[in-house]
């Protein structure tokens, strides 16, 4: 748990526990904490003090690291640099099961899947939206960054780093000092 770089909170909709990955020894296993505590005003709060020693999903194979875990309505997106994309969800029989969503599109940058208008952007072979289909446990994976393509050719993916501009309605993309901007509202 200590050498994990990433985290979020999920647990449905409450948001009670804690998911970590990155840890390099284990690169493909996703942690999660016990339940919550609650506070002296009867709120739950994410508590990362309690971690089972059975909590946790190895998600793949270890060749692959997981980059990268969004939420998405009630839905973990897991996304690994193996090209490879797995989704999650509470379930009371199996606490956290995960399933297979995509075996071509991962994401290749650590930490920066970004939530954009509440699809997940990521970077692997260039920049992808997932967005929800009418089937529930689907997204498709939809090339983004075909205009600009050609400049993102040759150029490490795995450092980028990414930001969502909402007050502009902004993705950023950064890799060095070359700074690509697509603005989603204008799909520009």
């Amino acid at each position: 748990i200590e050498k994990c770089r990433g985290e979020v909170t999920y647990n449905g909709a409450n948001d009670t526990r804690i998911f970590m990955w990155g840890n390099t020894e284990f690169q493909n296993r996703r942690y999660h904490s016990g339940l919550a505590d609650i506070n002296d005003s009867g709120f739950a709060v994410p508590s990362a003090e309690y971690f089972p020693a059975v909590n946790y999903y190895d998600i793949g194979s270890n060749e692959n690291a997981i980059t990268d875990i969004v939420k998405q309505y009630d839905r973990q997106i897991i996304f690994s640099d193996g090209g490879k994309a797995y989704y999650s969800y509470y379930d009371t029989d199996v606490t956290f099961p995960v399933y297979p969503l995509n075996d071509t599109i991962g994401n290749l940058a650590f930490g920066q899947a970004q939530l954009v208008l509440n699809n997940p952007f990521t970077i692997y072979k260039g920049v992808y939206q997932w967005s929800s289909t009418s089937v529930r446990d689907e997204r498709n994976a939809t090339y983004m960054s075909k205009r600009v393509q050609p400049s993102l050719d040759g150029m490490n993916l795995s450092q980028a780093i990414t930001i969502d501009y909402e007050k502009n309605g902004e993705y950023w993309l950064a890799i060095g000092s070359t700074v690509w901007v697509y603005n989603y509202r204008l799909d520009a």
